[in-house]
This record gives structure tokens, C-alpha cells and sequence, in this order.
């Protein structure tokens, strides 16, 4: 378990785990809490949770620290590099929807923003 005293949040490893097999593991990262240790996100981070529990993991795409939602993350250095080249190569997509607990004055309750290729090899919305 951690407790992460900038945001107040405490997590059991189990807790997070949407889907785990040999290969991957899919996640539930709470908002507040980095994927990874960051020098611009000091503090825990969703692989010091993890990987006391399930070993040494690799994130496969990111969630920035302040987005909650599902990330996956690989269990074998294999299926990094197999997850890393289905995204790379636009076999596989992500996507975010935002939630808010209040609907911003003038807006809809639901937004979908999904993220396209800018040209630059970035992604962007």
C-alpha cells in the first residue's frame, strides 16, 4: 500500500488492477498520482505502487500525473516491444472523455476529445 501525502491518495496494489495476465496488466490510475517518477511529479508514482507486487512493469503509453483512467502496463520486456509497435503503428489508438462533477456554466455535461496525428509526429487534439 502508499499513501501519497501531496494528494492524500492511498492505494493497494490488488486495488488498481483492472486486468492482469502473464503479459500485461491494466491499471486504474487515479488522478494526482504520476505513472512514473518524474522530476516535474516528485512523489509516489503508479510503478512504485505496482511493482513491489507484480515486478518490474513498463508503461506502454502514458497518463500525465493530473489524468485518471486506465493504463496499460507490460509484465515482459516482449510484449512492451509487441503493445510499443501496435501503437507506433496505429494498429491500436487511445482516447480520453472527460468528467467533471460539475458542468462548466455554457457547456455540455460530456466532452470527447479524441487525439489525431498533427503531422509532426506528436500527438495532439
Amino acid at each position: 500500500m502508499i499513501s501519497d501525502g501531496g494528494t492524500g491518495i492511498t492505494l493497494k496494489p490488488t486495488d488498481t488492477i483492472l486486468w492482469p495476465d502473464s503479459a500485461l496488466l491494466a491499471a486504474n490510475k487515479p488522478a494526482g498520482l504520476a505513472a512514473v517518477p518524474g522530476a516535474y511529479e516528485p512523489g509516489s508514482n503508479l510503478l512504485e505502487v505496482l511493482e513491489p507486487t507484480f515486478g518490474h512493469l513498463w508503461i506502454v503509453h502514458r497518463l500525465d500525473c493530473n489524468t485518471g483512467g486506465v493504463i496499460v502496463l507490460a509484465r515482459k520486456a516482449a510484449a512492451h516491444r509487441a503493445l510499443d509497435a501496435q501503437f507506433r503503428e496505429h494498429r491500436v489508438s487511445s482516447s480520453a472523455t472527460r468528467s467533471y462533477r460539475e458542468t462548466p456554466p455554457g457547456q455540455s455535461s460530456l466532452w470527447n476529445c479524441p487525439y489525431t496525428r498533427t503531422g509532426t509526429g506528436d500527438t495532439g487534439r
